[in-house]
């Protein structure tokens, strides 16, 4: 009875521990799937975490990008040509002129004129022309002066500024005197190795050619350095009221002076007659064989018309042709003799 019990008490305790087993597995692969789910947060974290990082390192560097694009276009290219001009109509030239010169000299040491026309336009009053070299630095200030000094005084009739901008040109020349030194330094180096003579020649004549280029180069580099530092800026300045122009009085006839007009109108013509003879005597090459081609052409003509226009010669008379018959004879009419008058003969 006992081992029955034993065997059935073993059957029913057989379930118990396939439960038990499968609910400590199912506990297991819960923590592990936990772990697993933790984990996998983690990691989605961390990814979200270095993704907004990686973002906002992107936002900075784009924004850093733009207001980097902004700076720069807003200096604009490095090396820039200016021309400034301006016209302006005031009242008294000179005074005007003195006053700009005053002020361009005062703000800006280093400028310089590069010439100053006077014209006469009528009694007093005169239309001035100046051009000035200011300093690239000082350019605005003197932009701005000339731009507003129309509101304390004159009228500004033209106002015109031309940009060239030159970076490309002074970069490529920069780097072409790169190359021509360090050919020079090369050319150099292997003079002092060569010892045959015709290698020195050739040498010697490459290294003239690079130096030439290398000279040339510089200077033009140099041009490019003083038109960047410095900017023209050229001014007219004109009268508001030109004054009538003053005729000269009336002078006394003299014959000296009608001699003088007539000597100046003989030179005048004779200077005519000697520009035409010139002119003449210069397309002569042209001249000469056209007119003996006209000259050719006339004659053939009035040779052909001359042969058309001969009279035919005219017919022969009907007895140069055939003899004339032989006109009749005609009687002969005798003649009545004379008779003596009857009666007897008066001795």
């Amino acid at each position: 009875m006992r081992g029955i019990k034993k065997r059935s008490w073993q059957r029913l305790l057989w379930p118990l521990y396939l439960s038990c087993l499968f609910i400590v597995l199912a506990a297991c692969g819960s923590g592990n799937t936990g772990a697993a789910g933790s984990t996998a947060s983690g990691s989605s974290n961390s990814f979200a975490a270095k993704q907004s990082a990686s973002n906002a390192s992107a936002g900075a560097s784009s924004a850093s990008g733009t207001t980097n694009t902004g700076l720069t276009q807003n200096t604009g290219p490095n090396y820039l040509i200016k021309t400034l001009s301006v016209s302006m109509n005031v009242t008294d030239t000179r005074s005007t002129a003195n006053d700009i010169q005053e002020w361009i000299s005062t703000k800006d040491p280093r400028s310089t004129s590069a010439g100053v026309n006077y014209n006469q336009d009528g009694n007093n009053l005169y239309t001035i022309s100046m051009t000035f070299a200011v300093q690239a630095t000082l350019y605005p200030q003197v932009y701005a002066y000339l731009r507003d000094y129309n509101l304390h005084n004159g009228q500004l009739t033209n106002f015109h500024e031309t940009v060239q901008d030159v970076s490309n040109d002074y970069v490529d020349t920069q780097s072409r005197i790169t190359v021509y030194q360090g050919e020079r330094d090369r050319l150099l180096g292997l003079l002092k190795q060569t010892q045959s003579a015709s290698d020195v020649v050739t040498i010697e004549q490459r290294l003239s050619d690079v130096e030439q280029s290398l000279e040339s180069t510089e200077s033009h580099l140099n041009l490019l350095n003083s038109q960047v530092a410095f900017y023209n800026v050229t001014i007219q300045l004109q009268p508001l009221a030109i004054a009538e122009p003053v005729i000269p009085p009336n002078q006394p006839w003299t014959i000296w002076q009608t001699f003088h007009a007539a000597w100046t109108a003989v030179l005048g013509l004779g200077q005519v007659l000697l520009v035409i003879l010139i002119w003449l005597l210069t397309f002569s090459v042209y001249i000469i064989p056209l007119f003996f081609l006209i000259w050719l052409f006339v004659r053939w003509r009035e040779r052909k018309q001359s042969v058309f226009s001969r009279p035919a010669p005219a017919p022969a008379s009907v007895s140069a042709r055939a003899p004339m018959p032989p006109k009749p004879m005609s009687a002969p009419v005798a003649t009545p003799t004379p008779t003596a008058p009857a009666g007897p003969v008066k001795e």
